[in-house]
């Protein structure tokens, strides 16, 4: 580190949803404050945002490394990953090491041990607490255990995250800090609701509701089908954004259950925020998140949220002020979005507090600036409190 100014390597092989907002708008942003940003991710996922979110931040400065990781077990694959791992580091091109998720976190934070190198660890939602078999859910817990003693510190979005990791001693209290995702504040007019509502083909009396997530089993779009379902009663639209193993699953489901006409599965939206700005309503219905974008899209857009009440979501959203939060339960989804679509007071005033609650909480600054503390914080002084270098940006 020389005048400040430090080199990074993050690594992730979750280059999908949240993570790909992630670090198409903190790696750039700590290359305009003159750190050195190198990515190492994953070369075999199939993302539609893949290519775009690859040059956006070769754009900006960012070094792009692709590696052979695989989100499964893949033992020749992972152990080609690791070698290249620690050659790179080794090289003594890099100040700190910051992972993301199960795989990379495993694989970057054994690399940076290896090498001598500081290594951060952010879960983006520990996958023992969303999905798969007791069996796997077991296995990373225990992978996760056996790494705490390679992670430097751990970077939580949410609170919620962070108690998870302290429950299950994953990192010294010490050694771990809360650090909000954000959003840039981008000041314009509104957006021309009438016009987007046009280009989507909605009716001026339709209720619509929209939810943005990647199309897998622990979004809950079974659940979204199901309220849907319920819904079925009222001049309404749902659509359902996004890419993932379960879009062809969803496609069949809305035409054997007869919701064609009402329920659209639009696959990859490239403007999520334009689409938010048409919708009446955001819901999610995830079994846990970390802090997702989407909701913090919808904030920033003045879109309404009825969100499921769970550890992540419950940390950003304050029942009956910024969002309504109900049980991961259709009838009582569906009978809030009843409530919510005669109520245009309520649903106003929910929009207006979720905007003022993500300028004061999740503004992109806010967040690569603590980054920056923590990282600097590490590298200097290995024993800081980690909570208290970075003043906990939550």
């Amino acid at each position: 580190m020389l005048n400040g100014r430090m080199s990074i390597a993050h690594v992730t092989e979750a280059f999908a949803g949240g993570v790909t907002r992630y670090m198409t708008l903190v790696l750039p942003a700590l290359v305009a404050r003159g750190h050195a940003v190198a990515l190492y991710c994953c070369d075999g996922r199939d993302e539609p945002t893949f290519a775009d979110a690859i040059e956006t931040m070769s754009k900006a400065g960012v070094r792009i490394n692709l590696l052979p990781m695989h989100r499964a077990l893949h033992p020749w694959s992972d152990i080609r990953a690791l070698i290249r791992l620690r050659r790179e580091f080794k090289s003594g091109r890099y100040d700190m090491v910051h992972t993301h998720g199960t795989k990379a976190g495993l694989l970057g934070r054994l690399a940076a041990r290896r090498a001598g190198i500081p290594a951060v660890h952010t879960p983006h939602c520990y996958a023992f607490l969303r999905a798969g078999t007791p069996l796997q859910r077991l296995l990373t817990r225990m992978a996760e255990r056996a790494l705490a003693g390679s992670t430097s510190g751990l970077i939580a979005v949410c609170e919620s995250e962070q108690q998870a990791a302290l429950r299950h001693g994953l990192v010294d209290p010490s050694r771990c800090a809360v650090i909000s995702n954000g959003l840039p504040m981008v000041n314009g007019g509104p957006p021309d609701r009438v016009r987007l509502r046009q280009e989507l083909g909605l009716a001026k009396s339709s209720f619509a509701i929209t939810m943005a997530a990647r199309l897998v089993e622990y979004k809950g779009i079974a659940l979204f089908l199901d309220v849907a379902d319920l819904c079925r009663d009222m001049d309404a639209v749902f659509i359902l954004a996004g890419h993932g193993e379960l879009e062809h699953w969803a496609r069949e489901q809305v035409t054997r259950r007869g919701m064609a006409g009402y329920v659209r599965v639009a696959g990859h939206v490239k403007d999520v925020p334009a689409l938010y700005a048409a919708a009446d309503l955001c819901i999610l219905c995830s079994k846990a998140e970390g802090q997702p974008y989407a909701l913090l899209e919808a904030m920033h857009s003045g879109c309404p949220i009825l969100a499921a009440a769970v550890p992540g979501i419950q940390d950003m959203l304050e029942h009956g002020k910024t969002a309504i939060l109900a049980p991961r339960d259709a009838a009582k989804l569906a009978s809030a979005i009843h409530e919510l679509a005669v109520n245009e007071t309520l649903r106003s005033s929910l929009a207006a507090q979720a905007k003022e609650r993500l300028a004061a909480s999740h503004l992109l600054d806010t967040q690569v600036n603590a980054l920056v503390k923590a990282y600097e914080c590490l590298r200097s002084a290995p024993e800081a409190v980690l909570a208290s270098a970075t003043g906990d940006a939550k």
